[in-house]
C-alpha cells in the first residue's frame, strides 16, 4: 500500500488514438499479467483507397508491387531450421 507500481507496455494497437474509458489489470493461473482496455470510440482514419500487391520471396522476405523490398536478416538466419521444423 502506497507504493507505485511502474509497468512498461508495448503499445501494438496505438492507443494513444484512442480515448481509454476502462483499465483493469489481471493475472493468469501461469502468473501472467494482461491490461485489459475498454476504449470510448474507434479512431477515425481515412480508408486506403489504393491497393499494392505483395509477393513472399526467398531472397527478400517480401517484394511489393511497387517495388518497395523487405529482407529481414533474420529471416535468412533461421530459414534453414525453419524448413527442418516444418516438414
Amino acid at each position: 500500500k502506497g507504493q507505485k507500481l511502474i509497468i512498461d507496455v508495448f503499445d501494438s494497437y496505438n492507443l494513444s488514438l484512442y480515448q481509454i474509458n476502462t483499465l483493469e489489470i489481471v493475472q493468469d493461473s501461469r502468473n501472467r499479467w494482461y491490461a485489459c482496455i475498454t476504449v470510448k470510440d474507434y479512431p477515425k482514419q481515412p480508408c486506403g483507397k489504393g491497393s499494392v500487391g505483395i509477393d513472399l520471396g526467398l531472397t527478400e522476405s517480401a517484394t511489393t508491387s511497387n517495388g518497395d523490398k523487405l529482407t529481414i536478416k533474420q529471416t535468412q538466419k533461421w530459414a534453414k531450421k525453419l524448413a527442418i521444423a516444418q516438414r
